[in-house]
C-alpha cells in the first residue's frame, strides 16, 4: 500500500515536474508552495469530506491523464502511459478505511498538486500562446513601425509640398500686390489722361467756335468779294457797253463825215480823241478790276491759309 502511495505520488510529481520544467519562475513557485499548503491544512481539517475531494481528484486526474494523453506524441507512447497510469491504481476492496482515509488525504494533496501542474500547464500553454500573440504582436508592430515610418516620410513630403505651395503663395501674394500696384498706377494715369481729353475736349470745342467765327468771317468775306466782283464786271460790262456804244456812235459819225466838209472832218478828229480818251478810261477800268480781283484772292488765300494752320494745331492734340 505504501509502495503504491509513493509510486502514484513519484508519478505524479514527475508529471508535474516535467510540466512545470518549462514554465518555472519564482514567482510561481511560491505560489505553488502556499497552495500545496493550504491544500494540505485544508485536508487534515476536513476529513470527512476527503472522499468526495478524492473523487474530485479523481476526475482531476482522469483530466490530467487526458490532457496528457492529448500532449503526448504517438500512439504507442499513449498506450504506455495509460498502462502505466492502471498498474498504479489500487485493486478495488484492499484498502482500509484509516488507509482510505489516508490516502483520500493524501489524494487531494496529490490532487491539488495535480490541479496546481494543471494550472501551471494551462499556464505554459497560456504563455506560449501569449508568446505567440506577443510575436504576431511583435510583427505587427514593425509593420505598424514601417507604416509609420512610410506616413512620416509621406508626411515630411507633404509638409515639403505644403512649403512650397505657401512659398508659391506668397510669391503670388506679392503678384498680386504688384498688380494692385500697377492697377492704381494705370487708374491713375487714366485719370490724367480723361483731364487731359477733357482739357482737349474744351481747346477742340473752343477751337472749333474759333472755325466758326473764322468760316463766318471767310464766308462774309467770299460775300464781299463775290459782291465786289459782280460790280467790278458789272462796271467792266457796262464800260465795254458804253466804249461800244462811243464805237458805234463814232462809226456813224464817221459815216456821216464822209460826205461833210472839213468842219466835219474836225468833228471826226475831236470826236476820235473823245473814243480815245473813253477806251484809255475804259482799260483803266479794266486794270482797277484786276487789281481788286488779285486783291481779293489774296485776302481769299491768306484766310484759307489760316484756316488750315488753326486745323493743324487742333488736329496735332488729338493724334498725340
Amino acid at each position: 500500500m505504501e509502495d503504491w502511495e509513493e509510486a502514484a505520488q513519484v508519478a505524479l510529481r514527475e508529471a508535474a515536474r516535467e510540466h512545470a520544467a518549462e514554465v518555472a519562475r519564482e514567482r510561481e513557485a511560491a505560489r505553488s508552495a502556499q497552495r500545496e499548503k493550504s491544500a494540505s491544512e485544508a485536508a487534515l481539517r476536513a476529513l470527512p469530506d476527503a472522499l468526495q475531494r478524492a473523487q474530485n481528484a479523481e476526475a482531476t486526474l482522469r483530466l490530467l491523464e487526458e490532457k496528457v494523453l492529448a500532449q503526448t506524441v504517438g500512439t504507442d507512447a499513449k498506450a504506455a502511459l495509460r498502462a502505466e497510469l492502471r498498474a498504479l491504481q489500487p485493486p478495488e476492496g484492499t484498502v482500509s478505511e484509516s488507509a482510505s482515509a489516508q490516502a483520500a488525504a493524501q489524494a487531494a494533496a496529490a490532487g491539488y498538486e495535480a490541479a496546481d501542474a494543471a494550472a501551471r500547464a494551462e499556464a505554459f500553454v497560456g504563455c506560449h500562446l501569449l508568446s505567440t500573440e506577443l510575436r504576431a504582436a511583435e510583427e505587427e508592430g514593425e509593420s505598424v513601425r514601417g507604416s509609420l515610418a512610410s506616413e512620416r516620410a509621406a508626411h515630411k513630403g507633404t509638409i515639403a509640398a505644403l512649403e512650397s505651395e505657401r512659398t508659391a503663395h506668397a510669391a503670388c501674394e506679392q503678384e498680386l500686390e504688384s498688380e494692385l500696384e500697377r492697377v492704381a498706377q494705370l487708374q491713375q494715369a487714366m485719370a490724367e489722361l480723361r483731364a487731359e481729353i477733357c482739357s482737349e475736349r474744351e481747346a477742340r470745342a473752343t477751337a472749333e467756335s474759333t472755325i466758326e467765327d473764322v468760316k463766318a468771317q471767310l464766308s462774309a468775306t467770299r460775300a464781299e468779294a463775290s459782291a465786289a466782283a459782280a460790280a467790278a464786271a458789272l462796271k467792266q460790262q457796262q464800260s465795254a457797253t458804253r466804249s461800244a456804244r462811243l464805237r458805234l456812235r463814232l462809226m456813224l459819225e464817221l459815216a456821216a463825215a464822209g460826205a461833210r466838209s472839213c468842219a466835219a472832218a474836225a468833228a471826226c478828229c475831236s470826236l476820235r480823241q473823245t473814243a480815245a480818251g473813253w477806251q484809255k478810261r475804259c482799260m483803266l477800268a479794266q486794270q482797277q478790276a484786276g487789281m481788286a480781283r488779285a486783291m481779293l484772292k489774296k485776302q481769299v488765300g491768306q484766310q484759307l491759309k489760316t484756316l488750315g494752320n488753326i486745323s493743324s494745331l487742333i488736329v496735332m492734340p488729338s493724334r498725340a
